[in-house]
């Protein structure tokens, strides 16, 4: 490939994601969506608050202060001799809150009769008006109760009346507590932290046929292979697809393409088809083939069903056998030694025993496995596909050919900063004069490259890992394992040998109103959305009777509806087909969703529930072994279709999921391709090994309700961003080294961080190069390090820093939790404003492993995209199916230009595959390499290698937002695939 240089290729690869830079805008004519993780977009202006908004603000601050002191009240009157001159303080202010509620009353009461008789003019449907004045009563009815009970509470003056009253007033306290509610907060489990490693829970291999069978059902075992080849004759179901061998058009059509021969079967599957270690069935034969990769069972699925397809029985064998540890290392990855590689099927959560000679040395290695047997000349010969070897190469070590001034960089950050180690804090780091050291040496990399390898092929630069090919022109006579030591035949996987998905949807107590569970054959590949339709017509007449009779712009949309006065039916859908439905609910009603997988190795695993809105549609991912490029392609081709549809402006049969729905699926799809690619570029750099396990997240529009007094009103959409609950991976340096090994989850951890702002901001930046900013944890802590704050990095030794941190409760109250199970926590000191959003960045990190949650403040775990545009365009959703009842054909030629750029960008990522690689090589080697060897030698030499994350976090945003100006400045320049 013509390198000429990094960057320019870097520049033609990234104009993948920046050509979609408006695709929101259209989706968002249809789209409801949740709270979002991690990204908080805004556009860099606010729109002015309504009357409504700015009123309720004034509410809800004052009610914020009166709550405070209530609550000082409360804890102060139990005590046994509270002070007078405390308690007259505290009534005193108490008095001028309560004078300011009495002062917001009638203003209050003016806005809600305004907004009824606006109702009641443009609106003939009387449930609605009937529910509009009973939210109303409700609001005004719970505004009296506060200010009657204020009113009695100012009777009490002296210490005793108060003291005789500390029922009466921590019930006021509890009020108000309740008054005050916000949304709730998305949470995480300290003990499994979203972004990191598969625990390492290694299990023992079963060694026994006694064991090997308990672990089958009976039914499900069909034969062993004790039985002489006359008995064991083949079985209908070995011939028939199942959930794991499936007989699709693809898998029917590689059959033919290879002649329906086993040995030219069997060779292309052990030649193609790359091993991820995990175990059981995972993904199934049709996306194995897709992906070109697999763990054992499923290339073992591959091989079944192209055999089977060709009419030769074929069934699975199970069982447990003895590699030597070199074998393992190669297979593995090509780590050094062995313990790294028990690390990385271990996380993969394959069952390993290590089996001891009589010098106490390791002899041979067991592991449960899965390979093949196919009937051919009228007997059983078993094939195993997964197993093999792999021929290394290594990569270029710029770093040693191009070496960076460390000793430069160390004096920039000792004489530029100011540090406490005692406090765990430093600040003053100077970002624009580290910028330039960065920009510096990726000048340097680039003429290097152009100087001395202007045509360096990917193997030459990043090194490279081929399979030792096959080429037997017969099946081959043996299996290549050191010993069989038990082994079951089964035509059919048994069901605790396969991974399972399942997503919950709870009502705002935890009760489940919808549930739906699939295998991971049956979820793979497959796209998947929580979606809302009206309940009926008279609800969906109610949504329409919102919308304005003329749409010419986006500004023409409401930015709100009222809450709970229209009814949704929660929907599942797959594939654009709705598979289950829920009870109805109220539009803007909290909600809880829950995800979480069921792995051979490790059981069921649910994520904790995250909050989200009725009517709030998300598009779900879920990555089981990483992206195929051809899933994007298959997404390509009916955009495609999509896009000829509206440049005709046939509306007929199109509808809201085969645009909307798939325009949101390229999101998410580019998320975890973007980091999983990245994740394997950083892996080569820094000598280690990256694979993704399963994992699962959404792309989707942000919501916020109004509460009025603890009653939720209106919801607001405001955006949309990304929230990645699961990023899953199993990973391992070559050597061991355990902080090599922790230092690369960190690195991406924060990488996984930053992409979920950068990706939104890419998505939203017009060619032109639009002001719009993100904020995520390593964000924000960036924006701090620039605004002079002090970044902490706390752990329990450091917990009394907390006291210096302005934070809201929440977070800190979830900061201190980690503190207090073991956890790092690195936040700084004081919230930050940028481009409208006003809150905090913080990372909990486990500094056993590197896995972390980064995490921004105010209410939800991230943020979400803020834009008046984007928010206004988000209530529709719920529109009837077809596009053709409602388009506005104002925006008919933006959604041909959306949906256009996406079939460009997905074309260019699958053309310029090899060139996206190159080009992400230019970032990591200054992004992973540089920040995990030099800067971490820069840090210890200064005495500030205890505060690696916090300027880790600081580096990633500096490097990204590098690459993102180099691709907005160059767009136009991009040039086709060389």
């Amino acid at each position: 490939m013509d390198n000429n240089s990094l960057l320019t290729t870097l520049r033609q690869a990234s104009s993948f994601m920046l050509t979609i830079s408006s695709l929101l805008i259209f989706s968002y004519c249809f789209v409801f969506y949740s709270p979002s993780a991690h990204a908080m977009v805004d556009a860099g202006k606010q729109p002015q608050q309504s009357e409504e908004r700015e009123l309720l603000t004034q509410i809800t601050t004052n009610n914020r202060y009166l709550g405070q002191a209530v609550s000082a009240l409360s804890k102060a009157v139990v005590k046994e001799k509270p002070s007078q001159k405390q308690l007259h303080h505290i009534q005193t202010y108490i008095a001028k809150r309560y004078e300011a509620l009495v002062e917001q009353q009638q203003p209050v009461k003016d806005l809600f009769a305004k907004q009824l008789n606006l109702l009641k003019n443009s609106n003939k449907d009387k449930n609605l008006i009937t529910s509009t004045e009973k939210q109303i009563k409700q609001i005004s009815t719970e505004y009296q109760k506060l200010l009657d009970d204020l009113a009695l509470l100012q009777t009490f003056k002296s210490r005793e009346e108060l003291s005789a009253q500390k029922t009466f007033i921590a019930q006021l306290d509890k009020k108000l507590e309740r008054i005050n509610r916000q949304a709730p907060i998305h949470s995480y489990d300290n003990d499994s932290l979203p972004f990191g490693p598969n625990s390492n829970e290694q299990t023992e291999a079963l060694l026994t046929q006694e064991a090997l069978d308990q672990k089958f059902s009976s039914k499900m075992v069909r034969t062993a292979l004790t039985k002489t080849v006359t008995q064991d004759l083949p079985q209908e179901a070995d011939l028939n697809a199942n959930i794991d061998a499936q007989f699709t058009p693809a898998l029917m059509q590689k059959a033919i393409d290879l002649d329906s021969d086993p040995v030219t079967i069997y060779n292309w599957v052990y030649n193609n088809i790359r091993y991820i270690p995990s175990h059981g069935s995972l993904q199934g034969a049709d996306y194995t083939l897709l992906a070109g990769q697999g763990n054992a069972t499923d290339t073992a699925s591959l091989l079944v069903s192209l055999l089977r397809t060709s009419g030769i029985p074929a069934r699975y064998v199970y069982g447990s056998v003895s590699l030597t540890t070199d074998q393992l290392q190669n297979w593995v990855g090509g780590v050094d030694n062995w313990e790294a590689a028990a690390n990385l099927l271990g996380q993969g959560g394959i069952p390993v025993t290590e089996i001891i000679n009589s010098a106490g040395q390791i002899e041979k290695i067991a592991i449960e496995h899965t390979w093949v047997e196919a009937w051919t000349d009228n007997q059983w010969v078993s094939l195993d596909p997964s197993f093999k070897q792999y021929q290394y190469s290594e990569r270029m070590k710029l770093e040693e050919v191009v070496p960076f001034d460390a000793t430069s960089l160390q004096e920039m950050l000792t004489n530029g900063s100011e540090s406490n180690e005692a406090e765990g804090w430093v600040r003053g780091i100077d970002q624009e004069a580290l910028s330039g050291q960065l920009t510096q040496y990726q000048a340097q990399l680039e003429e290097y490259m152009n100087i001395n390898h202007p045509d360096a092929s990917l193997a030459e630069v990043l090194g490279s890992q081929k399979i030792i090919q096959t080429e037997e022109e017969t099946l081959p006579l043996a299996l290549p394992y050191l010993t069989i030591h038990a082994q079951t035949s089964i035509s059919t996987l048994p069901d605790n040998l396969r991974l399972k998905y399942r997503f919950n949807l709870l009502d705002e107590y935890g009760s489940i109103l919808m549930s739906y569970e699939a295998t991971g054959p049956e979820v793979a590949g497959k796209r998947h959305a929580l979606s809302y339709k009206p309940a009926t017509e008279a609800d969906q007449q109610r949504l329409l009777d919102y919308l304005p009779e003329e749409i010419n712009s986006a500004d023409d949309l409401p930015d709100s509806l009222p809450i709970n006065l229209i009814s949704l039916t929660p929907e599942w859908v797959v594939e654009g087909e709705t598979v289950k439905t829920a009870g109805n609910v109220g539009l803007g009603a909290e909600l809880k969703i829950q995800q979480g997988f069921y792995t051979p190795g490790f059981g069921w695993k649910m994520g904790l529930t995250s909050p989200t809105n009725a009517g709030a549609y998300q598009a779900v991912g879920i990555d089981l072994q990483g992206i195929a490029p051809k899933q994007l392609q298959a997404l390509q081709t009916e955009l495609e279709a999509t896009k000829a549809k509206l440049e005709a402006e046939d509306f007929d049969g199109l509808n809201k999921h085969e645009l909307t729905g798939n325009i949101m699926q390229a999101g998410i799809l580019l998320y975890f391709s973007m980091t999983n690619k990245y994740d394997e570029i950083s892996s080569n750099i820094s000598e280690s090994i990256t694979y993704r396990q399963p994992s699962y997240g959404t792309f989707g529009v942000s919501t916020t309700v109004s509460y009025w007094f603890g009653l939720p009103k209106n919801i607001t959409f405001i955006g949309a961003g990304i929230d990645i609950d699961r990023l899953a991976i199993s990973s391992e340096v070559k050597n061991n080294c355990h902080g090599s090994w922790v230092n690369l989850n960190r690195a991406n951890s924060a990488r996984a961080s930053a992409l979920e702002h950068q990706i939104p901001e890419l998505l939203l930046n017009s060619k032109t190069g639009s002001a719009i900013e993100g904020v995520s944890a390593v964000k924000a802590l960036s924006v701090a390090g620039e605004q002079n704050q002090k970044i902490y990095k706390l752990d329990l030794n450091r917990i009394e820093q907390l006291a210096n941190i302005t934070i809201d409760t929440e977070a800190k109250n979830e900061i201190r939790n980690a503190l207090y199970q073991g956890k790092i926590v690195t936040v700084h000191e004081k919230p930050i404003t940028h481009f409208g959003w006003t809150g905090s960045g913080y990372i909990i990190e486990n500094p056993e492993t590197g896995a972390g949650a980064y995490k921004i403040s105010g209410g939800a775990n991230g943020g979400s995209i803020k834009d008046s545009i984007f928010g206004s365009l988000a209530g529709a959703y719920s529109l009837p199916d077809s596009i053709g009842d409602w388009f506005p054909n104002s925006l008919v030629q933006k959604a041909v230009g959306i949906v256009g750029a996406i079939v460009d960008i997905i074309d260019h990522m699958i053309k310029c595959n090899d060139g996206w690689v190159i080009a992400m090589y230019a970032l990591f080697v200054i992004g992973t390499l540089l920040l995990g060897m030099v800067i971490g030698w820069a840090l210890a030499a200064t005495g500030l290698g205890w505060l690696a994350l916090g300027l880790l976090a600081t580096l990633f945003t500096i490097i990204m937002n590098q690459v993102k100006k180099d691709i907005q400045q160059n767009m136009k320049n991009a040039g086709v695939c060389r």
